[in-house]
C-alpha cells in the first residue's frame, strides 16, 4: 500500500492506510531551495512556476533515491476512470484502449 494519495477515493484510502498496522517515517529537512534567473533560463518555453517545480522536484528524487515517475496525477485519474468502468476508452502516449460500455441500460427480461 502507497501512501500517496493518487485519485483513490478518501475513505477507501483511508481504510487500506489504517489496515496496514504501523509505519516508519525518516524526516529530512533540506535547506530552502532559492531560485535564480539562471535556472528559469534552462528552459524558457516553461512558466517560472513549472522550472522551479521540476527542480525541487529533482532535487528531492536525487536525496531520496527515488525514480522520477512519468504519470502526472491526471493522467492516474484517467486510467483509473478506466478500469473502473466510468470512461470506454483511454488515450495514452499516442496509444488508445477501448473497452465495452459498462453503462449500457438493461432490460428486463419476461
Amino acid at each position: 500500500m502507497s501512501p500517496t494519495w493518487e485519485g483513490m477515493p478518501f475513505l477507501a484510502h483511508a481504510a487500506l492506510m489504517y489496515c496496514y498496522g504501523r509505519y516508519h517515517v525518516d524526516v529530512y529537512v533540506l535547506p530552502p531551495f532559492k531560485p535564480n534567473e539562471h535556472l528559469y533560463q534552462l528552459d524558457p518555453k516553461k512558466e517560472k512556476w513549472e522550472v522551479f517545480a521540476e527542480a525541487v522536484r529533482s532535487v528531492m528524487c536525487k536525496f531520496g533515491g527515488f525514480e522520477k515517475a512519468t504519470q502526472n496525477n491526471g493522467d492516474k485519474i484517467m486510467y483509473k476512470d478506466f478500469m473502473v468502468g466510468k470512461k470506454d476508452s483511454l488515450t495514452y502516449q499516442d496509444k488508445t484502449w477501448t473497452a465495452p460500455s459498462m453503462h449500457t441500460k438493461k432490460t428486463k427480461c419476461d
